[in-house]
């Protein structure tokens, strides 16, 4: 059969076999935290929230009923596990009520159904289709997936919406800024480094046979983290195939996001030993090594303007994919070193969102996302950023991927005396719009030293980013010889709405060494680079377009290389067929070879299918490269089985059948692999894995499947705080049962002791807000002394949090009027509630029989009065005020009655005029 007829069939097949999973109604199957999507919330422009769970369904998403409940303050209590939700919004008199189990609602006495794929229960919320949010409630949601983002608009005035136009009104009184962001406001619980501690660790092993050949030996890995000479401690112990050790590696760091690391020099970031190092401007890639670095850059800031280095652990057997703005950019497997790295990965104007999606060897799937601005990229003028570093590469051999479109090229050949690199930058920003950088750094190689100087201008305009640079090579050769090489870059960014282009243009004259592709011995003259990404027009079809063209020319030969992506996704269903043409042109000669793929997978419920066909033509010849077949199924808890069939060319009698079973969450994780191919025959395998932490309350150990060490943990209790001190003293109740939030999100939770806490997985080296469930309290009147901490997690370290909580108190009672001997109830009249500065902390009316009510007061002293402009209109002489002392063991005063007397020069006051009170409650005062 033809190649091109077989590449045809076999495209078909993946599609058709995807598309028919796709079609199955998905009704009985728990929903995955694999699939979900991170989406932010906004009110009127205003976000809300760190950002939300939902589903991706058809034919509309799955929106969080308790979590937009809360966030937008309707009073509605969301029991997920009992699949039961009640309460009201706007109004207590319009009442909410659903019953999962009965697919019925009812919504201000109308009584309604739903079908059982559009209300489906996850953790301890219930996710609704967004069509029938919207049915219930006066909202509209606009949600786009793309951008991440979930656009509310109210059809009638929401209690959050009231609550800001307070928070503006009064918010100045109270003591804070009215627009602050609370978690950003919030102090930093103090969380000190130790000498030692006891660290996390990670175990993993593997073991595989053969039946032709002999079985490799049993492999693992280790790797710790914590506390260790008062820095944080990442250390990885990994003995590959061959029985060596070479490849462990460890790391000592400090990081400090307000820059108060070495005294002066206000650095965030201290490293050393084995360390990442960026990248310089026209200079190349430098390679990693062992040393010292220094930086005050904001954590996870760029390597490179206008371009992301990701990097981290990435155990044995694992694989990680990139994806920016939905398309596949990169994909990498674990190094011997348990780490990956995608370097200098260009950014597009406008937003990017980045995603990484991990895969492991037992089934495992997590994922990461970013979303980057490039205004980002701009230090805010008269800020001054640095980074300076040495060390010695930790190889002499060192391959730097997607420098070069020749596919011939060689390992990078470094200096073998692997002398000490130097690297020193710095940044300025000089206004809003324009920045200059500057940049050194010396690098041996086997033909000499190298010292490069590179100094920059960039300038970011509401649709323009352009950026200049220029570099100097002065090089001091083997053979006693100096040159000075020149090189000048010109890098333009522009966009409208989610189109995209980007051109660059880099000239090396003089000789200029560029690092990762002057060690193949060949003089780089000319590097040209264009992309463009647009969404097509194609509402029923959503479709993403990408463009990429690549030219380097050198002195004897020239490489190009032309790309074409088209990403296509309908409901759970994703299709990216890639073309792409290499020409390349050495010795006069010229070749070009077009190299094809086509990537399907379909994402269900228990289910997914994964296809890919890649081929190549060349020299008029079209053949296969490899093809594939895959599929999922998740069963139980944790369970996956998996069958895959792989082959490398068109000939079904080369495919390789692979089979596992694996269990991929609790305390082990374990997997059992088994293939065949005719050219090896049968093989097998077993791995298993496990993470292992120590609670630092009780003592308890726990373990995890997952990989803790790399990440931050935090084991969190909440006490009574009767001195109001923010400090736990003896005597102070401890309560049980309490959750928190890390980082906006309700995390899965272990429970060592009823009044512990513990978190595992919260990520490392970032700023979070960590704050109380106020569900979760065993009383109504109990609040938060703070509405919320950051905390720093750091790898390995199970950080103790102790979470002060008050009884807010209330006061009550009733106005009346004394006149002739006789007392009567006096309504409409204005009270409020003062501190003892005289600051006005609450105001309000009483009621129609003179009844009157102020909640959530802070323990503390404070005066209840009629308020003076009341007093005035009234023509009180002598107005009644009496004082209130709220304590947590005294929170709840009734019987504080105000009595007006008779006697002013009015004979009696006027029946105040029916008008709503004057000011509502503002929130209520921090203590």
């Amino acid at each position: 059969m033809p190649p091109d007829r077989c590449f045809l069939r076999a495209a078909v097949a993946v599609f058709l076999a995807a598309a028919l999973v796709d079609a199955q109604e998905r009704k009985d199957g728990p929903l995955d935290e694999a699939d979900a999507m991170i989406l932010q919330p906004y009110l009127d422009r205003t976000p809300l929230g760190d950002g939300l769970l939902a589903f991706p369904a058809r034919p509309a998403p799955l929106v969080p009923l308790g979590e937009l409940s809360r966030l937008l303050s309707l009073g509605i209590t969301v029991q997920g596990a009992k699949g039961q939700a009640s309460g009201f919004f706007i109004s207590p008199k319009r009442r909410f009520a659903l019953d999962l189990a009965g697919r019925t609602v009812e919504v201000e006495g109308r009584r309604m159904t739903f079908e059982a794929t559009q209300v489906r229960p996850f953790k301890s919320d219930l996710y609704v289709d967004a069509r029938l949010f919207q049915t219930w409630f006066p909202l509209e949601l606009e949600i786009d997936l793309r951008a991440s983002a979930i656009q509310i608009k109210a059809k009638e005035r929401l209690p959050i919406q009231a609550a800001w136009d307070r928070d503006k009104r009064y918010g100045g009184r109270l003591g804070f800024a009215p627009d602050a962001d609370p978690a950003s406001q919030a102090p930093r619980y103090p969380s000190p480094y130790t000498f030692i501690d006891v660290p996390m660790v990670d175990l993993s092993a593997s073991w595989r046979t053969a039946q032709r050949g002999s079985g490799a030996p049993v492999q693992g890995a280790v790797m710790t983290g914590g506390d260790l000479l008062w820095m944080s401690s990442e250390i990885y112990l990994t003995r590959d195939a061959n029985g060596s050790f070479a490849s462990s590696r460890g790391t000592l760091s400090r990081d400090d996001p307000s820059g108060g690391l070495l005294g002066p020099l206000h650095a965030r970031h201290v490293a050393l030993v084995d360390i990442p190092t960026p990248s310089l401007e026209l200079a190349g890639s430098l390679p990693s090594g062992r040393g010292v670095l220094v930086d005050n850059y904001p954590t996870s800031y760029r390597a490179t303007f206008a371009a992301r280095t990701f990097r981290g652990p990435l155990p044995e057997g694992w694989t990680v994919e990139l994806y920016q703005n939905g398309s596949l950019v990169s994909f990498q497997r674990s190094r011997a070193d348990g780490q990956y790295e995608f370097m200098d990965v260009p950014m597009r104007f406008g937003l990017n969102q980045f995603r990484l999606v991990f895969h492991g060897p037992l089934g495992q799937r997590t994922e990461r996302n970013y979303r980057l601005d490039i205004a980002q990229e701009q230090p805010p003028p008269g800020t001054f950023y640095y980074r300076a570093a040495g060390w010695r590469p930790r190889a002499s051999y060192l391959t730097y991927p997607l420098v070069s479109l020749d596919p011939s090229a060689q390992p990078i050949l470094l200096d073998p005396t692997r002398r000490t690199a130097l690297l020193a930058e710095a940044e300025y920003g000089l206004s809003t719009m324009f920045s200059v950088k500057s940049g050194f750094s010396r690098m041996a190689v086997s033909t000499g030293t190298h010292d490069y100087s590179v100094l920059g201008l960039r300038a970011i305009l509401p649709f323009l980013s352009l950026q200049l640079n220029g570099a100097q090579d002065q090089a001091e050769k083997t053979d006693g010889t100096e040159s000075r090489g020149l090189a000048a870059e010109g890098i333009l960014m522009t966009g409208i709405g989610y189109s995209t282009m980007t051109l660059r243009r880099s000239e090396y004259r003089r000789g200029f060494y560029k690092l990762g592709v002057s060690e193949r011995g060949e003089v780089i003259r000319t590097e040209d680079f264009a992309d463009f990404s647009a969404p097509l027009p194609l509402k029923s079809f959503p479709l993403n377009l990408y463009l990429q063209h690549q030219r380097q020319v050198f002195l004897d030969s020239a490489f190009q290389s032309d790309r074409a992506q088209v990403t296509a996704s309908l409901s759970r269903l994703s299709i990216s067929p890639i073309l792409t043409r290499i020409r390349s042109l050495r010795a006069g000669q010229e070749s070009v070879r077009t190299e094809g793929s086509v990537f399907v997978s379909s994402f269900g419920e228990n289910l997914n299918l994964l296809g890919s066909v890649t081929f190549a033509r060349e020299q008029n010849r079209t053949r296969f490269q490899s093809w594939g077949l895959g599929a999922d199924y998740r069963h139980g808890e944790g369970m996956l089985y998996r069958v895959t069939l792989q082959g490398s060319n068109g000939s079904l009698r080369d495919t390789a059948i692979n089979a596992s079973v694996t269990k991929m969450t609790g305390r082990i994780a374990y997997g059992i692999d088994a293939s065949y191919a005719r050219a090896t025959g049968y093989t097998a395998g077993l791995r298993l894995s496990a993470s292992f932490g120590r609670e630092p309350r009780t003592g308890k150990g726990f373990m995890d499947a997952r990989a803790m060490s790399s990440m931050g943990a935090v084991s969190a209790s909440a006490f009574m705080d009767e001195n109001l001190n923010g400090r736990r003293d003896p005597g102070e109740r401890t309560l049980e049962d309490v959750r928190f939030k890390v980082g906006g999100s309700e995390l899965p939770e272990r429970r060592p002791d009823p009044k512990v806490a513990l978190y595992s997985h919260v990520g490392r080296s970032q700023d979070l807000a960590f704050q109380v469930d106020e569900g979760t309290l065993e009383d109504a009147s109990m609040r938060p002394t703070l509405p919320s901490y950051r905390i720093l997690p750091r790898p390995g370290k199970v950080m103790t949090v102790d979470y002060p909580i008050t009884i807010m108190g209330e006061v009550s009672g009733t106005t009346r009027l004394r006149k002739a001997g006789k007392t009567e109830e006096l309504p409409g009249l204005e009270l409020e509630v003062i501190t003892p500065a005289g600051v006005s902390l609450k105001a309000k009316r009483s009621a129609y029989d003179g009844f009157f009510e102020f909640r959530d007061l802070p323990p503390g002293d404070y005066v209840l009065r009629i308020t003076p402009e009341e007093a005035r209109r009234l023509g009180l002489t002598r107005a009644p005020s009496r004082p209130i002392h709220i304590d947590a063991k005294k929170s709840f005063l009734e019987g504080f009655d105000l009595v007006v007397e008779e006697g002013s020069p009015e004979a009696s006051p006027a029946p105040p005029p029916p008008t709503p009170p004057v000011r509502e409650d503002p929130p209520p005062q921090k203590p």
